[in-house]
């Protein structure tokens, strides 16, 4: 089972159903053991004892003894699900006749991930199980009688729609204002960074403030992303390190030696950690399975992952790292 780590009711749902069907549950990935852990300790799930067991135990387990609720329904490939879809995860992978239930709905940006991820189960011989299969996910906003509800319950003077495209906070006005619970007058459309004014007998945007961070290049005068002044701060301290493979896209073998590229990182005397940094590289390819070697996001992903920490250990510095995958 993978899902939302912050849907709490949908993680009982999940240990009420394990239990009844006399099966212990793991629990995969830092975001959903934390919020199991935290849920349990503020009461906010009912576990019954000997319910749970160690990532450790799995495999001591058949898979019609076990539930494992992991992490990373949105694909990512860093995810418990994503490294059990591919074979990297240590302590639990899909065997032939396994089911993954897939309970969340696919935010817009990543289906490609998602895409990859099941196709992933598939080979290894697993079954995946989605809302367009089954009725397995039901979205956490709420719906326009749950809308009328609360408004009944408060019964507010002034309204304020908020969360959501322009489109959705008019159709939100909209209702309100047809449930005859809020007159027109009262319902405010405004936006971040609108200051508004509340008085006796209206409320209104009174004014407007710049919100949040803007950088400015002063070459061209226009308005530089955060992310690249993160990049750029990055690079003017530790610099950058950018490993080159080159695989080929059906074998996944590679064509020729790794390299690596770095640029105000390192001196060019300093040899020894050069040749550290080619050998953490090497390791990291030929740990990664025919999956990992044949998916570029993935073994991107590894490889950063893989020089970040030996770099960080090594040296405590944070350089850029731009992993480059050539297929030929």
């Amino acid at each position: 089972m993978t899902c939302f780590s912050s849907s709490i009711h949908r993680l009982q749902i999940i240990f009420d159903m394990a239990y009844e069907f006399h099966r212990k549950v793991a629990v995969l990935g830092r975001s959903i053991q934390r919020n199991v852990e935290l849920g349990d300790s503020l009461r906010f799930l009912d576990i019954p004892d000997g319910l749970m067991v160690s990532p450790n135990d799995i495999k001591k387990y058949n898979g019609d003894e076990l539930v494992v609720i992991a992490s990373g329904c949105q694909g990512e490939p860093a995810s418990a699900m994503g490294r059990i879809a591919v074979d990297a995860h240590k302590q639990c992978a899909v065997d032939k006749g396994d089911t993954v239930v897939l309970s969340g709905r696919i935010i817009p940006g990543n289906e490609r991930g998602i895409s990859r991820m099941m196709g992933n189960i598939f080979k290894k011989g697993g079954t995946v199980i989605d809302q367009s299969m089954a009725k397995v996910h039901v979205s956490g906003h709420p719906k326009q009688e749950d809308l009328r509800i609360v408004t009944e319950a408060i019964r507010p003077k002034f309204y304020i729609p908020i969360h959501g495209e322009a489109r959705q906070l008019f159709r939100h006005k909209d209702f309100i204002v047809g449930t005859g619970l809020v007159a027109a007058r009262n319902v405010l459309m405004c936006e971040s960074g609108d200051v508004i004014a509340l008085e006796a007998d209206s409320i209104r945007v009174h004014a407007k403030v710049l919100v949040g961070r803007t950088f400015i290049d002063s070459t061209g005068m226009e308005e530089v992303a955060e992310m690249v002044v993160r990049d750029r701060r990055n690079l003017s301290y530790d610099g950058f390190v950018m490993p080159i493979v080159a695989f080929n896209p059906t074998s996944g073998a590679m064509e020729s030696d790794p390299e690596l590229v770095t640029v105000g990182f390192m001196d060019d005397s300093d040899k020894q950690m050069l040749k550290d940094m080619k050998g953490v590289l090497e390791s990291t390819i030929k740990a990664a399975g025919h999956d990992e070697r044949t998916d570029g996001a993935i073994m991107k992903d590894r490889i950063r992952i893989s020089l970040k920490r030996h770099i960080q250990k090594a040296t405590g510095r944070r350089p850029v790292i731009i992993p480059v995958i050539m297929e030929i």
